[in-house]
């Protein structure tokens, strides 16, 4: 059950960070 939790996380986290610099790229773009 951990191990799923943390694959779900770690998904998470992954996705996070994706929007983060698709955000700061349109950012930078205005």
């Amino acid at each position: 059950m951990e191990n799923e939790l943390h694959k779900r996380i770690v998904g998470q986290n992954e996705a996070i960070t994706a929007v983060s610099k698709a955000i700061r790229r349109t950012r930078s773009g205005l």
